[in-house]
């Protein structure tokens, strides 16, 4: 994300960056897959957490 791309990694960036960066997450529904990195969930993958049974 471009918001985190000016910080260190041993730097935390400020709570106005980090709550920016978990609204896009949540908006777009982004989750976190490494360092620095968000991947779509895709709509079976929210039912598999709800509990809903596989297909």
């Amino acid at each position: 994300m471009k918001a985190l791309k000016d910080y260190d990694e041993d730097e935390m960036p400020p709570e106005s960056v980090r709550g920016y960066v978990l609204y896009e997450c949540r908006k777009w529904n982004l989750v976190w897959v490494g360092k620095k990195k968000v991947a779509p969930l895709e709509p079976d993958q929210v039912e598999m957490l709800l509990g809903f049974p596989g297909t």
